[in-house]
């Protein structure tokens, strides 16, 4: 069974694992050990007080265990951009047309915006295989 809580500091060493194996490029679960340490304690401290409803820089880490395992993390950044610059991308089609040359063109393109700026953010990352089929049970029909 999975359980999910607030993260301790004792998770330290499983988180680094995980941020480790996540790869480049995660820099939700960077592979970084005080950067670790300086959330994890930032979610501790948020956890020490009531959430107030205002816009806020209170980060909230959970763990995914299974059997005393840490097997993932998931994050909520109160408010994203709060006391630093908060960049997202806004998904688009672009349509170039023109009936005289005969060209309708659709083209993807990514906007950078500041639209979520302000809004909570969560962030999740997961380690976690399936048992060999020789320990895992059979589903129950729906």
């Amino acid at each position: 069974m999975f359980t999910v809580r607030p993260v301790r500091t004792s998770d330290l060493p499983a988180i680094e694992r995980l941020a480790r194996a996540s790869g480049i490029g995660v820099t939700s679960l960077p592979s970084n050990r005080e950067k670790l340490f300086e959330r994890i304690q930032q979610s501790v401290s948020a956890f020490e007080h009531e959430a107030t409803g205002e816009a806020s820089r209170d980060y909230y880490m959970f763990v995914l265990e299974q059997g005393g395992v840490v097997a993932g993390t998931a994050s909520i950044c109160a408010s994203a951009g709060f006391d630093e610059p908060f960049y997202s991308y806004r998904s688009e089609t672009a349509v170039h047309a023109s009936r005289t040359l005969g060209v309708h063109n659709r083209i993807h393109v990514l906007n950078i915006c500041h639209d979520l700026t302000g809004a909570s953010s969560i962030w999740i990352s997961c380690r976690w295989s399936r048992p060999s089929s020789a320990t895992a049970r059979p589903s129950s029909p729906s």
